[in-house]
């Protein structure tokens, strides 16, 4: 039984499932929402993927509507559920290539080893973690009552795709930020690589800069 749960690893969660349907069985944004919406964790996936037909519980529970898609995500989950192949290794390291600008930071990382498995895709993804701005909420006094609610220090992807850098152009003045990135493959996502951009580490913003900038978002 312990190995059992060891397969699915951390797809005992329904966050987690989600993000798994969308990212490494490659299903649409919406198939992947009908889990979220359902509760379905890695629990579920025996008897999920028992039955495909229009009787199964992939369609008259969780409301997949293509055959062709309860089978892909049934395969997948068998694969979890038995052990086939494995999740990638971590991008890490994460850095900049170069001094980060007022607005901007240019990241890098490794390519990641798929263990026989083709990399989807690395998804890159971005939190505010400190802000300097006056009346900007920071993510370490998040009981600010005289703050205002534009700070958001959730988790945010800002880049999907297979590359290996990444030119982030959309930074705000004054704001600390927290990046990670990670591997996609058949099987689920790889450990992140993280990195932190602080404020102090990036060039400094003229006045015309950071007017522009604060227009924007």
């Amino acid at each position: 039984m312990r190995q059992y749960w060891t397969m699915l690893g951390s797809l005992l969660s329904t966050v987690e499932v989600g993000a798994w349907v969308e990212h490494a069985v490659q299903m649409p944004r919406d198939v992947a929402q009908l889990f979220l919406e359902t509760s379905v964790s890695g629990y579920d996936f025996a008897e999920l993927a028992h039955d495909t037909s229009e009787s199964g519980a992939l369609k008259t529970e969780v409301g997949v509507r293509t055959q062709r898609q309860r089978n892909t995500l049934a395969r997948a989950m068998r694969m979890r559920l038995t052990g086939v192949g494995r999740v990638p290794t971590s991008a890490s390291p994460l850095t900049a290539l170069g001094p980060p600008k007022c607005t901007s930071v240019h990241l890098a990382w490794t390519k990641a080893d798929g263990g026989g498995f083709p990399i989807h895709k690395y998804l890159v993804e971005r939190r505010a973690t400190a802000s300097q701005q006056p009346g900007v909420l920071d993510a370490t006094h998040s009981g600010c009552s005289s703050c205002t609610s534009d700070f958001d220090a959730a988790w945010k992807i800002v880049a999907s795709g297979h590359f290996h850098e990444f030119l982030d152009e959309s930074l705000l003045p004054g704001i600390d930020y927290d990046y990670r990135v990670a591997a996609w493959n058949a099987i689920g996502r790889g450990d992140f690589a993280t990195a932190h951009v602080p404020i102090t580490a990036r060039t400094s913003c003229n006045a015309s800069e950071s007017t522009i900038a604060l227009r924007l978002f």
